[in-house]
């Protein structure tokens, strides 16, 4: 099974091949995630795991073309897994005096007092958002496996048209 942990910075997820754009990383492929199309050929991943990278993606066509990078890649069948911070809670959170505006402002712009520029964010999402961007990009039985408050998990798989031009 191939699988793809793009934007894994330093973390290790077995089974994964790392796929990062800081080289300080030391990732198996050193890319961003709007290039992965051009450091990994089409059909041949079964899973792409993308934890909190897309919020880093120019919105509007970059973020629609990264997906659509995403679905390029996989195998029919695949699936990719997306988590992205839940900025709909975070307001929310704040507005009733739950969080404070430094947590607030960390899950909204990613902002953090050691971050680099790789870290802050360009895109808000909320559960409604991430799942259009996933049915225009073409993938299917999208699902939300969230677990936590201030984080959005979704899974999706690219269809298998059956005739071979996936």
């Amino acid at each position: 099974m191939v699988k793809y942990d793009i934007g894994s910075g330093r973390i290790y997820k077995e089974g994964y091949k790392r796929v990062d754009c800081d080289k300080e990383t030391h990732p198996d492929i050193c890319c961003t995630a709007e290039e992965i199309t051009q450091h990994i050929k089409k059909n041949t991943a079964d899973k792409i795991r993308a934890y909190h990278i897309v919020e880093h993606v120019m919105p509007g066509v970059p973020l629609y073309n990264t997906l659509a990078g995403f679905w390029e890649v996989l195998k029919p069948n695949g699936t990719v897994e997306i988590a992205v911070p839940n900025t709909e809670y975070a307001m929310h959170a704040f507005a009733r005096g739950e969080i404070t505006i430094d947590i607030a402002e960390k899950i909204i712009l990613g902002s953090d007092p050691g971050a680099t520029p790789f870290m802050l964010h360009k895109v808000m999402f909320t559960r409604a958002k991430l799942k259009r961007y996933l049915e225009i990009t073409g993938f299917i039985n999208i699902a939300d496996v969230s677990n936590k408050k201030d984080e959005i998990i979704m899974t999706a798989d690219k269809p298998d048209t059956g005739n071979g031009t996936d």
